[in-house]
């Protein structure tokens, strides 16, 4: 790919992971708690930070089974890597979180 390509891939992708972070913020939290199903880990004694990063790993998993050969069925390979990002967005806001409440 050339840098224009990977530009306008970085552009379509990052839209994507955008519309996806919107709809299920709209499933998931509120407009009070951004967070809520992510924190709501701690129910379950697991840091939300951790938590986050279980599910990354289950993507990361995922992911590995593709370039070994498997078969997704389940999710297309590009909906685990805009999971990963958004995954990332989320860890960020929690730990900008915990750093206020240091």
């Amino acid at each position: 790919m050339t840098r224009q390509e990977i530009e306008a891939f970085r552009a379509r992708i990052l839209h994507t992971a955008k519309e996806v972070m919107a709809d299920r913020s709209n499933d998931y939290a509120t407009d009070v708690d951004a967070l809520r199903n992510i924190n709501s880990c701690k129910f379950l004694g697991v840091e939300p930070g951790v938590g986050v990063l279980v599910r990354m790993q289950d993507k990361i998993a995922r992911l590995s089974q593709l370039f070994q050969g498997k078969t997704l069925q389940s999710e297309r390979a590009m909906d685990s890597v805009v999971d990963l990002i958004n995954y990332s967005i989320l860890l960020g806001a929690i730990i900008e979180q915990d750093k206020g409440n240091e």
